[in-house]
């Protein structure tokens, strides 16, 4: 910030320190004139030198006003680059400051620059201690070092990564994440830097897994049952069905499954005259 406010209050000064500079040739060029070669009076040397002398000062005046005005042009280039860079960064602190996510920004080096307070607790490493390292030496994952890594895919041109992964804690524990990631532009397109957003799924991931071990439980429970049991959905197709269900027909469960039942059991296209599944979806009892 104070780079760019000393450039602010510099670079419009340097044109006119390329006319000082011509001047100041210019009553030098005239001085030795008189002095070392005794030609004419200063006066005369300063308002009106012989030709070929004046094309020499005006071309050495005219490249001091043209470095000049090239100097201050690439000044204000690198002046609005710097200023872009400077937006990005604010705006990019003011999403980290207020996300509920965990986020880190990792240079084109894979160098962790910031991270927020929810990425420092999931990962168990402070912040200012995560700054400056490897993003693959702070909450690593499977993905790290191999052509899947979604940083490494950004840098090749995609626009954004999302996937599911396992990162790995400072203390050896896992977190299951969403992680997204997407490259930090400046205005006219340079690539920054890129932005990883990590979504702590643990409760997801537990409640997939009792509800996984619920089902097991229910198609255990029910696979013992010498009873035939199957269930449809609205349209009369069988969505579940114990080994009953299919061993009376010689077929794996799964094998009935998207059929309908009078077509698998009575092998009719039509429901059965008054079906009794169709009369409990329609009175619901």
């Amino acid at each position: 910030m104070i780079l760019i406010n000393n450039m602010h209050q510099s670079h419009n000064k340097i044109i006119l320190i390329g006319i000082v500079l011509s001047v100041i040739f210019w009553i030098i060029e005239a001085a030795l004139h008189v002095y070392i070669f005794h030609e004419g009076t200063f006066l005369q040397q300063l308002l009106s030198p012989e030709a070929h002398e004046a094309w020499m000062r005006l071309i050495v005046v005219c490249m001091f006003i043209t470095f000049s005005i090239y100097a201050e042009s690439i000044i204000n280039i690198r002046r609005r680059a710097e200023e872009a860079t400077r937006q990005a960064y604010t705006k990019l602190n003011q999403v980290l400051d207020t996300a509920a996510d965990g986020m880190r920004l990792v240079d084109n080096d894979f160098t962790i620059l910031q991270a927020n307070d929810t990425f420092a607790t999931l990962s168990g490493i402070g912040k200012d201690e995560a700054i400056g390292r490897k993003c693959y030496e702070v909450f690593r994952g499977p993905l790290c070092h191999s052509p899947a890594c979604p940083l490494t895919r950004i840098l090749q041109g995609e626009g954004r990564v999302e996937c599911d992964v396992e990162k790995e804690r400072c203390d050896g524990t896992t977190v299951p994440c969403i992680l997204t990631a997407t490259p930090l532009l400046t205005s006219d397109g340079k690539l920054l830097g890129i932005v990883e957003d990590f979504k702590d799924i643990t409760d997801r991931k537990q409640a997939e897994a009792a509800q996984w071990e619920s089902e097991r439980q229910k198609q255990t429970i029910l696979d013992a049952s010498v009873d035939v049991i199957v269930q449809i959905d609205t349209e009369m197709r069988i969505v579940w069905a114990n080994r009953t269900a299919g061993a009376i027909l010689n077929e794996k469960p799964e094998n009935l499954m998207g059929h309908t039942c009078h077509k698998v059991y009575q092998n009719s296209d039509t429901p059965c005259p008054d079906c009794p599944c169709k009369r409990a979806l329609e009175s619901g009892q």
